[in-house]
């Protein structure tokens, strides 16, 4: 291997390396940008879900709270209610018969209570089973020590005590078999501005809870916590209204999740990520004129970090093969367009040689006449086949190639380019380059390389892709090129050069669908 060769051999090697690598990592940089932001995405549309599904299950819940509130307004409203409390009604039986009706219209009432100012029950109607029972006076009892009275006490006039959901207590114990439930209390005033007593009813919440249960999913659980983080629904694995039980008291939610529940003391409403997967939560306020902490609850959607993870992660074997795919794609054709350099390299460097020999020889002719007829045709044999080498390697090369003027005329096409377009250098030799049959595919493509050939004219170099038309119809698309050759600072010709890159398109469309379906699964 000569010297020369050598030299040009460490260029193009150059040339390879500097074409390849920052176009491989170009890419892979890409594909990492995209997966970041499909992820990012990704975890939107399940916050946004889960968001949906809190306020859902908020309005459910404003939906059971509206009737009791207005049946206890209605009922503190009443001047028999009044009368009662004062000790000035007559007629008792009514007023039972009244409670009877209203606790008789909802399924889910449990107890419809009237209480004195200082808590002690005057009057209680109990559902059993489906029986409406009057407690008889003997069974009252003094409810003066019950935070729920304090509470509604503690209201100013006109305003409604909606308290959190907790297990009912008769006698200081908790009922059995348990019954979850709401209280909903209004202070009974006089036409004086007087406090005579208080309303409260009871209202079983089984059928609610029950129902956050069918928006648990094995992706997604629905939490309720109370104001301090005990269950009140949730998996079976956390214990329901542990802090009511001994052994299970200090099993709430900061028990399981110590770091995501400092979070949520920090906000009203929210969403965090964490190794345990993500949290939507929403501290919600049974009724407006509540003002004690204790009586707000947390709704909380957890989608697990495995669930998490499966929805909005892309394998990192799935991401390197498509890495590893495209870096081997991108080496093949830095490959080809390399050996295709070398190829056209080398003629212009035999061709370069020739030429010297042909100026030596031209020396010794001058010595004599016979020895320079000889040297001339031995020089003229050689340059003829260089130059048929160049046409050889010209025509033959995978990429279209072309000679225009600077106005644009062609001048010479490639063996290459006329086969694709079926037709022969006589038929186009001449035209001016935009008429040419391989942009017949659009008036706005032959206008974009008319304006294409102004700039190379003036001595820019020009590259975009586009689709140029080939024989029978057969459209692709290359990845075209001008370049000026200039002499003495002006532009004498210009190279066209076009190579196909549908395979590159092709990759690009694969990409583009594969992100489509990323985007199928999460959505």
């Amino acid at each position: 291997m000569t010297q020369k060769n050598q030299i040009l051999n460490k260029k193009l090697l150059r040339q390879f390396l500097t074409f390849f690598l920052p176009l491989t990592s170009i890419i892979c940089i890409g594909i990492v940008y995209i997966y970041t932001l499909q992820k990012r995405h990704a975890l939107e549309l399940i916050e946004k879900r889960e968001n949906t599904k809190i306020q859902l299950l908020i309005d459910n819940l404003r939906d059971f709270y509206d009737p009791l509130v207005y049946n206890v307004n209605y009922l503190a409203e009443r001047d028999k209610v009044k009368a009662f409390l004062k000790g000035e009604l007559d007629e008792r039986e009514k007023l039972e018969n009244n409670l009877k009706i209203i606790i008789q219209a909802a399924d889910d009432y449990d107890q419809i209570r009237l209480l004195d100012t200082l808590g002690k029950e005057k009057l209680r109607v109990n559902k059993l089973s489906n029986e409406v029972v009057v407690q008889h006076d003997s069974l009252l009892q003094d409810k003066s020590r019950r935070t729920y009275v304090q509470r509604i006490l503690s209201l100013e006039n006109g305003r409604t005590h909606v308290g959190a959901i907790d297990l009912n207590k008769e006698n200081n114990k908790i009922e059995l078999p348990h019954k979850p439930i709401i209280r909903v209390g209004k202070k009974v005033i006089d036409d004086d501005g007087s406090t005579v007593g208080m309303v409260v009813t009871n209202y079983l919440m089984r059928s609610y809870l029950d129902s956050l249960v069918t928006y648990s999913k094995e992706e997604s659980d629905v939490m309720l916590l109370t104001a301090r983080g005990n269950w009140l629904s949730g998996s079976d694995r956390f214990p329901r209204f542990g802090h009511l039980m001994g052994d299970t008291a200090n099993r709430n939610f900061a028990f399981f999740f110590p770091d995501e529940w400092n979070k949520f003391l920090a906000s009203d409403k929210g969403s965090i990520v964490t190794k345990n997967g993500l949290f939507v939560f929403n501290r919600i306020k049974a009724n407006i004129d509540n003002r004690d902490e204790e009586d707000r609850m947390i709704l909380v959607t957890h989608v697990p970090s495995h669930w998490l993870n499966k929805s909005i992660g892309v394998s990192v074997f799935f991401l390197a093969g498509i890495i590893l795919g495209v870096t081997l794609l991108i080496g093949w054709i830095s490959y080809m367009i390399t050996r295709g350099n070398y190829r056209l390299k080398a003629s212009v460097l035999k061709l370069g040689e020739t030429n010297a020999q042909l100026e030596k020889t031209k020396k010794e002719l001058l010595n004599s006449k016979g020895e320079l007829e000889k040297h001339v045709a031995a020089r003229t044999k050689e340059l003829n086949e260089a130059k048929l080498l160049f046409q050889g390697i010209f025509n033959n090369t995978y990429q279209f190639i072309g000679m225009l003027r600077p106005n644009g005329t062609l001048v010479e096409a490639n063996q290459t380019a006329l086969d694709f377009g079926g037709f022969t250098i006589e038929q186009v030799r001449g035209q001016k380059f935009w008429d040419a049959p391989w942009w017949s595919l659009s008036k706005e493509s032959q206008r974009k390389l008319q304006e294409a050939i102004r700039k190379a004219g003036k001595g820019d170099f020009v590259r975009y892709d586009v689709d140029v038309l080939g024989k029978d119809g057969n459209i692709i698309t290359i990845d075209f090129s001008l370049h000026p050759i200039l002499q003495d600072g002006i532009v004498t010709y210009l190279i066209a050069e076009g190579r196909n890159i549908n395979d590159k398109k092709a990759l690009e469309n694969e990409l583009k669908e594969s992100e489509k379906n990323f985007r199928t699964i999460f959505e």
